[in-house]
């Protein structure tokens, strides 16, 4: 196995992810079901052992029920990072210290933010746009969440669910019909099958988010971009802009719509 590796802590064994083996997949889309439980059981872990915080406390810290935080301890969720993976499991660390004497709300989700981006420079996969795009911000972050509730981090929310299938399908809809499902497949970085999910509306439909006039823009310029023939890195980076553009302005524009 070539190129820099990154540990997993999934499933029972301690496993190795290569980051040239990520795929189509955004970063967005190994974060959320790999990256985050690894850190939030270890997070979590940590308060509990060494800080002496009680299931209850931690909840309420960390925006989490109490039925999570005990997935997360007893390792029925999110595997906590071992040994092998010093640089995951220093991370929690620093932060279940920082949450232990009050870090929470946006600023911790925020903290969460700037810690997944610093693993992917130590894993040499470059800074995340996210952060760059200042869409971590507290303001950005707020308005993920419940009027009042605890914010939820950008890519596990509004992003995975619901803004990257659909910028997927709206992009499939434009360029399969000259390009065809076999050849469009690969600049979206799904499956044909997905295409064709993308095409027949059983996949990314959001029809609040297509009569926004802060969409058209760039899913104009995403287009152009990837009908032009672009390699995978710079296909993914593409992605990641037209996302980021697309939450700032409809931030601008009044705010996240409701699905």
């Amino acid at each position: 196995m070539t190129g820099p590796q990154l540990f997993i802590c999934h499933g029972p064994y301690h496993t190795v992810l290569n980051v040239d083996d990520l795929g189509g997949r955004q970063w967005c889309e190994y974060a959320v079901p790999e990256f985050l439980p690894a850190l939030r059981a270890g997070i979590a872990y940590d308060l509990a052992t060494e800080h002496n915080l009680s299931q209850r406390e931690i909840a309420e810290r960390m925006g989490l029920t109490q039925a999570a935080v005990s997935h997360y301890i007893t390792k029925r969720r999110g595997r906590r990072p071992q040994r092998r993976d010093h640089r995951l499991r220093k991370y929690g660390e620093r932060l279940a210290a920082r949450i232990a004497t009050g870090l929470s709300g946006p600023r911790l989700t925020a903290a969460i933010c700037r810690t997944c981006t610093s693993y992917r420079k130590t894993e040499e996969v470059g800074p995340c746009p996210c952060i760059l795009g200042g869409v971590s911000k507290p303001k950005f972050l707020l308005a993920l969440g419940e009027p009042g509730g605890f914010p939820k981090q950008p890519c596990e929310t509004f992003v995975v669910e619901r803004l990257l299938p659909f910028v997927r399908s709206e992009i499939a809809r434009r360029l399969v019909p000259e390009r065809g499902q076999v050849r469009v497949a690969p600049l979206l970085g799904v499956s044909q099958p997905a295409v064709s999910q993308y095409m027949t509306g059983r996949r990314g439909e959001d029809s609040t988010l297509k009569s926004h006039p802060a969409v058209k823009e760039q899913l104009a310029g995403l287009e152009r971009r990837l009908a032009e023939g672009v390699p995978d890195s710079d296909r993914k980076q593409a992605l990641c802009d037209a996302c980021i553009q697309i939450r700032s302005q409809l931030l601008e524009s009044g705010g996240l719509p409701a699905a």
